[in-house]
């Protein structure tokens, strides 16, 4: 199964853009044997999103760099 490396939502092998959080890839999809089971909320709307996300993919923020940038602070 291939995973948006941005949102981690299931993707088509030949798209050009995610379905779900609407980014174009940039990054190769990544390839995982089974669905993720561990979620958690966005930091900015509160949906639950995969603990590996980058991007949500309701509101379409980047997690990941504002994650980044919470860790520099501490």
């Amino acid at each position: 199964m291939k995973k948006c490396p941005y949102c981690f939502e299931d993707a088509l092998p030949n798209a050009l853009k995610c379905p779900h959080c609407q980014q174009f890839f940039l990054d190769l999809l990544i390839e995982v044997d089974y669905n993720s089971v561990e979620k958690r909320g966005c930091l900015f709307c509160g949906k639950k999103i995969f603990a590996e996300a980058k991007i949500c993919k309701y509101c379409h923020k980047w997690i990941d760099a504002a994650r980044r940038a919470a860790d520099d602070l501490i």
